[in-house]
């Protein structure tokens, strides 16, 4: 089974919302930006992580995806260069508070997302499946 890892970077501006993040975690899901087989091969297509990672679930014998998902919080992201590109202003960075409080509730709607997808999966095939208490 091949493998496929995703690394994705993310920062907020101090003008996001709570909604704008809702958006943005289904925006990284449902975007076809991975690339099947091989590259240049003129037969690969592109596919999203959230079809990816639902096709892995429902071609493994073991259940277990073959996609794997890492988000890393980087608040430098939101910066302007100024003076030609001699210095860097971070004027519209969130503060550190909001900023956790956003990252933790884009992780929230990513795993929500997923969740809500396997077990729409499994209902449709006939499974009495339950949703975890946490959620």
């Amino acid at each position: 089974m091949c493998s496929i890892h995703f690394l994705a970077y993310i920062s907020f501006a101090s003008t996001t919302t709570r909604s704008q993040v809702e958006q943005a975690a289904q925006t990284l899901l449902h975007l076809p930006i991975l690339t099947t087989g091989l590259w240049g091969d003129g037969e690969s297509s592109n596919v999203s992580l959230l079809k990816l990672a639902t096709s892995s679930y429902e071609q493994s014998e073991s259940k277990t995806s073959s996609c794997s998902l890492v988000i890393v919080p980087q608040a430098n992201l939101i910066s302007k260069v100024k003076q030609g590109g001699k210095s860097i202003q971070y004027h519209g960075q969130i503060n550190k508070e909001k900023g956790d409080d956003l990252y933790d509730w884009f992780c929230e709607c990513l795993k929500g997302q997923l969740l809500e997808v396997q077990f729409s999966d499994q209902c449709n095939n006939g499974k009495n499946a339950e949703l975890p208490q946490w959620y």
